[in-house]
């Protein structure tokens, strides 16, 4: 009978932390997760504490609380129920992956990325393990430079795109293909693959998302040099979605970057050069190279008013932090920029 009534309430703790989960109450699945994680323990049920732990290390990553997050997902690491199964394996290092991009730790990411796509391609199980894996691959070699490699993944991501692939996980694919697609200068293909992630992800299913790839897409064309009216609708979906779903602090200053670069792009350097003084001011904790990002938005910005030497100061700042991220190729454009505004 103790035996039951244990059993039946570490499936309590599973099913309200689920509960919490649906409701976006991340602060939530924290606490009955690290109560229900107790009692499993207790209870010498490694099956539930490795469940519940992951539902936690993923509500970390959902609120960009990524050095905890990273810290859960080294833990689920090391437990052997992970190393029983590919898929497991695979999930974990794509969760770690995620979290050590977010931490700006770029090199890192791809690491456990490329660990977690040879993990998956142990278990053809389920086509969205492995698309998640790849996709955690894509965004970190993007981010690092490496594009090439990154639209070689994405041949594949788009390969795996049946119609048997859930619409949520084809929006997100299709997303990061977009990404890469800006990237490599194929603005068509790039305006394409993200138009078809809008009408497949669906603000229904998750606000919070839907609000991170508005502002996301907005990021790629903004830097694409396409700043017109389609883009603008971006940033808007992106505002009012993020005002409904009050997502953290880290959340709001990405936005506010991509609003200032809009503007930036538009002549209003002033304005831009204030919002983004505010971001570089914070303390709010952002991964190294969005931090980088904003000091050379306020050095471009800067120099338009004509306090260039400030201007230098500010994206040479962002040019370190690149490096420190390890995106060195968008170190290397910091420190173009420098040199032509020297030479001006």
């Amino acid at each position: 009978m103790v035996e039951t009534s244990t059993s039946s309430s570490r499936i309590s703790f599973e099913l309200r932390v689920h509960e919490c989960w649906r409701e976006r109450n991340y602060e939530g699945v924290r606490t009955i997760a690290d109560q229900g994680m107790e009692a499993a323990r207790n209870a010498g049920d490694e099956e539930a504490w490795w469940n519940l732990l992951f539902i936690r290390a993923q509500s970390l990553r959902e609120t960009n609380d990524f050095q905890e997050c990273a810290t859960d997902a080294q833990k689920l690491q090391e437990h052997p129920l992970t190393a029983s199964s590919p898929g497991l394996e695979a999930r974990v290092s794509t969760l770690l992956s995620a979290a050590r991009h977010g931490c700006g730790r770029l090199q890192e990411a791809i690491t456990e990325a490329r660990r977690a796509v040879e993990a998956a391609n142990r278990d053809s199980t389920v086509a969205e393990v492995r698309i998640d894996a790849l996709q955690a691959l894509i965004a970190a070699l993007a981010e690092s430079g490496h594009i090439q490699d990154a639209w070689r993944h994405c041949r594949t991501v788009s390969e795996l795109l049946t119609a048997s692939v859930n619409p949520q996980t084809a929006g997100k694919a299709n997303w990061v293909i977009g990404n890469v697609a800006f990237l490599r200068g194929k603005l068509d293909d790039a305006v394409a693959y993200h138009r078809k992630a809008a009408s497949e992800l669906s603000p229904m299913n998750d606000l919070q998302l839907w609000a991170r790839f508005n502002r996301a897409s907005a990021h790629m064309r903004l830097a694409a040099g396409l700043a017109g009216e389609e883009t603008l609708e971006f940033i808007d979906r992106a505002e009012i979605a993020e005002s409904i779903v009050q997502g953290g602090g880290a959340e709001q200053l990405q936005l506010n970057i991509t609003r200032a670069h809009w503007l930036l792009v538009e002549g209003r350097s002033h304005d831009a050069a204030v919002m983004l003084q505010t971001i570089c001011q914070s303390t709010e904790p952002l991964a190294t190279h969005t931090t980088a990002e904003a000091h050379v938005l306020l050095g471009e910005a800067l120099h338009q008013q004509g306090q260039t030497a400030q201007g230098i100061k500010e994206i040479t700042i962002g040019e370190a932090l690149f490096r420190d991220a390890g995106a060195d190729h968008r170190a290397k454009l910091a420190q173009e920029t420098i040199d032509k505004l020297r030479a001006s």
